[in-house]
């Protein structure tokens, strides 16, 4: 199986190295001009030249992103820019303006293009144009379904042309390259690198002289996009030859860009050499296929078990994956969709609740006990990354949930015991029943909605070590009041930012893990790793010799995957001397030359 190229983003210095070491086959950056990411760190111009040099001794590839519309009186300088890019040998560059392929085209026609997604080229025609064009490569917009991908495919590899897509990341709410919201609300253009990104505030949609609707009351963001995720697909890309998935996200964390490649890299490799997911994959494509071919009333039967296997079957995969799929939703998302390549997998593009990190679901509030303050979460099934001390948890409480019992005993006892304190914790009190009187009128107002906008969030770390239980374990069973539920049960204790708001935490509360700390100590540790599997290192050949002059002379030919030849010739600064007792031998050279520690190439031969 031809694997696709795994094409990351580098927004700042320190995620080029990240992304590398994390398994990426290329890059992608921006100049600190002409990059449809102004507000990213982005790269001066000596800057790309030091990043062009570490990518391509990792054997990775750059591209540099040139994606924003040219104004006339920008023409030279771009054009300078073009040709310097050029001069530093970056592998290719990714264009929106057809003004810059025609420049290009005349003056610099041995630098590669790719058309932006920005471009919108999204059919056969597209296509047809860029070949006409010597563009080399086309990122095809999000909204490209399935069927249309292959046909493109075909068509595109019949003319030497390479196909881009989109992998993981943010989704726009317009077409790709189209959007002028930003640009009419504040004069922020997208296609000028600006985008303020108006889809992810909050909007309302009013109808009949002004009247207020709620779609499907989802929530108050009517603009705002889920996170396209195809991790669980990257078998079916494969296998239809695209030539390179890309991960959006320059402006994104450390963490973020380094789990993402990683967990890509990993998926990509398995599909490569691990026999047990080949056969899964096979074993799912077979029943497919012949479920589909069975007719009649006969087969009914036959076809039911058949969906039956293909669901356990893909139940199977799912979980041999569930850790990849855990640190995707923990490093950022917004709940994730397949968008419009995959609709009928989830046909759920938007997320109108919520539009920034919500974190990794891991259960909801059993229990709540006020006295020891003790937090009692039944945690979601197969759940691999349980929280521990020092990790952040996100609670996502909802007014229509009741308190139960205990609770509302523990408060009613906490609020006749404060009314004698301070004036300062009466006036604290008061607060709390006025905000949550308003939290009640509103929620009234809007017919019991469990989404409507009005739901509250309380994050904080967990200060001390959490107690695990399970309920297989009988002697816990025998201690736990709850003896009806059935899984594992964590036990946190609650911690307060502010003592004097006594915040509810209602049974069926939703609880996130936004923050995993073994997940972040991991990334850090990336530089210090001694073994690293996913760089793909350089052949070194070293030639070893004493001239005439008696003085040591090295010379070494690194060979790089692109078939690039580095040599370097270094002379000694003093001259050999003769050996008293012992003469050094062959061996002890070459054992002292292949001391190269972790260096991104081997040693091929010595002589």
């Amino acid at each position: 199986m031809k694997l696709p190229e795994l094409l990351a983003p580098v927004g700042s210095a320190e995620h080029l190295k990240l992304t590398i070491l994390s398994g990426a086959n290329s890059i992608y950056l921006s100049g600190e001009n002409f990059g449809a990411r102004k507000f990213a760190e982005n790269f001066t111009v000596p800057e790309i030249r030091e990043a062009v040099k570490y990518a391509h001794l990792h054997n990775v590839k750059v591209y540099v992103t040139v994606n924003i519309l040219i104004k006339e009186g920008e023409l030279e300088k771009v054009s300078n820019y073009l040709l310097e890019l050029y001069k530093i040998g970056v592998d290719a560059v990714l264009i929106q303006d057809v003004g810059l392929v025609k420049i290009i085209n005349e003056n610099i026609p041995k630098l590669h293009i790719h058309a932006s997604t920005q471009m919108n080229l999204h059919n056969i025609e597209g296509i047809k144009w860029a070949s006409e064009h010597n563009i080399k490569r086309v990122v095809l917009p999000r909204e490209t379904e399935m069927n249309e991908l292959k046909e493109i495919i075909d068509y595109a590899h019949s003319l030497g042309i390479e196909i881009e897509i989109f992998a993981h990341g943010a989704l726009c709410y317009s077409y790709s390259g189209h959007c002028l919201l930003s640009s009419m609300q504040g004069g922020r253009s997208g296609n000028r690198g600006t985008c303020a990104q108006p889809c992810r505030e909050k909007y309302e949609l009013n109808i009949n002289k002004g009247k207020k609707i709620n779609p499907k009351n989802e929530g108050d963001y009517l603009l705002s996009p889920r996170d396209l995720s195809l991790f669980e697909h990257l078998d079916e890309i494969a296998s239809l030859e695209v030539d390179s998935i890309k991960i959006e996200g320059r402006m994104r964390s450390n963490d973020y860009v380094a789990t993402v490649v990683k967990n890509y890299r990993k998926r990509l490799n398995k599909l490569r050499y691990d026999k047990t997911s080949k056969e899964l994959n096979r074993n799912i494509k077979e029943l497919e296929r012949k479920s589909k071919g069975k007719k009649g009333r006969s087969t009914d039967l036959k076809k039911a078990q058949d969906k039956e296997n293909i669901a356990k079957l893909k139940e199977e995969q799912k979980l041999q994956n569930l850790e990849s799929l855990e640190e995707l939703e923990l490093v950022f998302n917004r709940e994730f969709t397949t968008g419009h390549l995959i609709p009928k997998n989830n046909p759920m593009i938007m997320n109108r609740k919520k539009p920034g990190h919500q974190g990794l679901y891991i259960g909801k509030i059993h229990r709540y006990n006020p006295q020891t303050e003790e937090i009692h979460i039944l945690l979601k099934e197969n759940l691999i990354h349980i929280p521990e001390k020092g990790d952040g948890i996100l609670i996502e409480t909802n007014p229509n949930l009741e308190l139960d019992n205990n609770q509302n005993n523990a408060e009613n006892s906490s609020k006749e015991n404060k009314r004698s304190k301070t004036k300062q914790d009466k006036r604290a009190k008061r607060k709390e029943k006025r905000v949550r009187k308003e939290i009640s009128q509103k929620n009234q107002n809007n017919q019991g909605n469990q989404n409507n906008g009005f739901i509250q969030t309380y994050g904080f770390d967990i200060s001390s070590k959490p107690v695990l239980k399970d309920s297989k374990d009988k002697h816990w069973r025998k201690r736990e009041k709850d003896k009806d539920i059935e899984g594992k049960l964590l036990v946190i204790k609650r911690v307060r930012e502010n003592r004097r708001i006594n915040f509810p935490l209602p049974k069926g509360s939703k609880v996130y893990l936004t923050k995993k700390n073994s997940l972040l100590n991991e990334v850090k540790d990336l530089h210090h790793k001694k073994e690293n599997h996913y760089i793909k290192k350089s052949l070194l050949e070293l030639y070893f010799r004493i001239d005439s002059d008696n003085y040591p002379h090295l010379k070494g030919n690194l060979k790089l995957d692109n078939g690039k030849v580095i040599t370097l010739k270094v002379k000694g600064e003093n001259p050999w001397e003769e050996a008293i007792k012992k003469p050094i031998s062959n061996e002890t050279i070459k054992k002292q030359l292949l001391k190269i520690g972790d260096l991104p190439y081997y040693i091929e031969k010595i002589t």
